[in-house]
């Protein structure tokens, strides 16, 4: 007798309207999984370090920047979905194509380049907790060691992804489980220390910007690591990889919302908390992973403040290190026109390996983070701009193209995050330059 058959997602999707609310919500969380990977993919040493340093330096004053800057990433990247899943071309493909191919290569190597930069403070942030662990036991592991141990467990992590598409779905469980285990770390302190309502309102919906130079470098820094331009190239190609067209669209709007915006707004605004109830509060300055750990120091023991910190900073690391990767991996296929599969695939992944040389920076993750954040910021506008006018082409979309109301809606949407970003990242860096 034959088994009876799991239904498919697009079977599952069909059905969804004849399911109560709360199935509905329970089923789509169930099928998402690209939104939960960028998620993962800003969660790195920028987003980190800036957080940490925001809520230490300048308490809730920051805590509108990354919620601000991940709703505007979304606006394009849900551009992006209706764009990829409606055609199912590839972005980089189609940027060549339909806009010039010069300005695919210019994102193409921007996100190359970006991706091999950030890099570095990935490997710099996960050699301090290594090196801070190794303290707590009276070993010192060498660069060399540190390099070897984390360069094969994110090498081995991103393989996984090219083995087809269970390697995929466990890939996006590792997120998921990621994002989960990081609100919780950081939960703790917030509900042993309190919030402060009154300034969390005034931090969240009064946006103010720091005098100084440094702070503004954080802004920066913050806005940067929430919208990155080989975020922006990874996305489509997670969604191709999942094998969605566009009946999943609906899905994939809302797990860029479930997926992405609401875990990473929640996580930075609850580790900016953290830090402004700890670290400003006794005015502790960060300089290194242990430092950051104090502000799990308010309640539990130093030793394991400094275990359970380190953890949640290992794995933030580990996890974009590999999404580095396999961004790169995507990026090089591209650009030689070889196909995202087999051992040339697999190999471009390690294209920017050469920042395991970070590991001799472990003692300046922090800033190294940041500044690094705040250049790739510059660069984000024009892949947008190019979203933009694909958006608009009645010959790429076709009858798929946005009409009427729905059109000036997009266009709103995707001018204001255009005209936020780009001018954002003009202002702050001409204010960074000017400030004393």
């Amino acid at each position: 007798m034959e088994g009876k058959r799991d239904l498919t997602d697009v079977e599952l999707l069909e059905r969804i309207e004849q399911m109560v609310w709360w199935r509905r919500i329970w089923l789509m969380l169930k099928l998402s999984g690209p939104g939960y990977l960028q998620s993962a993919f800003t969660l790195g040493s920028g987003t980190a370090s800036a957080c940490v340093l925001a809520g230490s330096k300048y308490g809730y004053q920051l805590l509108w920047v990354h919620p601000l800057a991940i709703i505007m990433g979304a606006i394009m990247l849900s551009a992006l979905a209706k764009q990829t899943l409606t055609t199912l071309e590839r972005p980089y493909e189609v940027f060549a194509r339909r806009l010039h191919p010069a300005m695919a290569l210019f994102w193409g190597l921007g996100a190359l380049i970006a991706s091999i930069v950030w890099h570095f403070p990935q490997y710099a942030l996960a050699a301090s907790v290594l090196t801070d662990w190794g303290e707590l036991v009276g070993f010192s592991p060498s660069p060399t060691l540190c390099g070897a141990v984390l360069l094969g467990i994110a090498t081995a992590i991103a393989w996984s992804y090219s083995f087809g598409l269970r390697g995929v779905r466990v890939y996006e469980n590792l997120m998921r489980l990621f994002v989960a285990a990081m609100l919780l770390t950081v939960l703790i302190v917030v509900v042993e220390t309190g919030i402060n309502w009154g300034e969390l309102v005034r931090g969240l919906f009064v946006p103010s910007l720091p005098a100084d130079r440094e702070g503004l470098t954080i802004v920066l820094g913050g806005m940067g690591a929430s919208v990155g331009i080989n975020m922006v190239f990874l996305y489509p190609y997670s969604l191709l990889k999942r094998q969605w067209d566009k009946r999943h669209l609906p899905l994939a709007y809302f797990d860029l919302w479930t997926g992405m915006v609401i875990p990473f707004s929640i996580i930075t605004s609850l580790v900016i908390i953290a830090c402004a109830n700890t670290l400003h509060a006794q005015g502790i300055e960060v300089k290194g992973a242990a430092d950051a750990a104090k502000m799990l120091g308010a309640v539990m023991g130093e030793t394991a403040a400094r275990v359970l910190m380190g953890a949640g900073f290992l794995a933030m690391a580990l996890s974009t290190i590999t999404l580095h990767m396999l961004t790169c991996g995507f990026i090089v296929c591209e650009i030689f026109g070889r196909p995202t599969e087999g051992w040339f695939y697999r190999l471009a992944m390690l294209a920017p390996a050469i920042g395991v040389l970070g590991v001799a920076y472990r003692q300046i993750p922090f800033w190294v983070g940041v500044f690094t954040s705040s250049i790739a910021f510059l660069l984000i506008p024009i892949v947008y701009i190019g979203i933009f006018i694909l958006h608009n082409r009645p010959d790429y979309l076709g009858a798929d193209k946005p009409k009427g109301t729905k059109a000036l809606l997009w266009n709103l949407a995707m001018g204001l995050a255009i005209l936020f970003l780009s001018g954002s990242a003009i202002f702050l860096w001409w204010l960074r330059l000017t400030a004393r």
